[in-house]
């Protein structure tokens, strides 16, 4: 598994969490002023998934990682984490309304993912 080896690669630096939630404060924006009501779901999930939950959408945060998982879940209780393979994600009986994608393109099999 070559993305999961790259995870694995750069997961000790973690260089996820220095990058600013920004992109998704401003996603926000757009789905607000859109009067977006449905599901968010976060692929490669933590602080992005707490910004949206913490605005009020319905949201559900996905990673590869059990580690990052309960991390996420530690750092963010009032957030719904889950661990998945964005390359085949299973959502259960929810309608999934938006996509927030952010650091996790390069570790998936394009093959696998975009079919």
């Amino acid at each position: 598994m070559q993305a999961k080896r790259l995870f694995n690669k750069y997961s000790t630096g973690k260089h996820w969490e220095k990058h600013p939630v920004s992109y998704a404060e401003k996603f926000a924006d757009f789905l607000k002023n859109k009067n977006f009501r449905g599901l968010i779901v976060d692929i490669g999930c933590g602080r992005d998934t707490n910004v949206f939950n913490s605005l009020g959408f319905s949201t559900l945060g996905i990673d590869y990682s059990d580690t990052e998982i309960k991390l996420a879940t530690q750092n963010f209780p009032n957030c719904n984490f889950e661990v998945q393979n964005a390359e085949k994600l299973e959502l259960k009986n929810e309608n999934t309304d938006a996509l927030f994608i952010i650091n996790v393109i390069h570790y998936l099999n394009a093959k696998k993912a975009f079919k």
